[in-house]
């Protein structure tokens, strides 16, 4: 469970996607582990390719190699989509909280990651395990076009506007 059951929970919450599993070795260093292929949608949007790169923590670092980071910020860069998705487990105990939670990260943020850890701000970060965690806004990152927006800012932009204060 190096990968803390991500494949096969985002496999199973996005089964309408067609996913690939990668394990290249040392034919191709850095490649994720897994890419993914979404359909078209029914609002006539075209179907979305990218790739996921799934870890597990039970601290703030993240274990990444430089390959990794060079092939995700590679193929953002040509106009891909990449993703690192880090699900974070500690168990209760004196001084802290039990906690399973989600972060999603662009590909551009995985070099910050390697060096900073969890602390790095992520796109999204969903809190109380899979069952609580908002497949919804996962499926909207995972599926847009360019650079996506992070969750907390879309949330600010999409808000209404109180027209009433002056």
């Amino acid at each position: 469970m190096i990968d803390g059951s991500l494949r096969k929970i985002f496999r199973v919450k996005f089964a309408e996607a067609h996913w690939n599993s990668v394990e290249t070795g040392m034919t191709g260093l850095g490649i994720p582990d897994s890419e993914y292929c979404f359909p078209p949608s029914r609002t006539g949007l075209e179907g979305a390719s990218g790739w996921v790169e799934f870890k597990l923590t039970h601290a703030n670092k993240v274990r990444i190699s430089p390959e990794q980071v060079a092939w995700a910020e590679r193929r953002v860069r040509v106009g891909g989509r990449c993703w690192m998705a880090v699900r974070q487990t500690a168990l209760a105990g004196p001084r802290r909280t039990a906690r399973d939670a989600l972060f999603l990260y662009w590909g551009t943020q995985v070099r910050a990651v390697l060096q900073n850890g969890l602390v790095e701000r992520p796109w999204g970060r969903w809190e109380g395990g899979p069952a609580r965690w908002n497949w919804v806004e996962i499926r909207q990152g995972l599926t847009a076009k360019g650079h996506p927006w992070p969750v907390e800012l879309r949330k600010q932009v999409s808000a209404p506007i109180d027209q009433t204060k002056e």
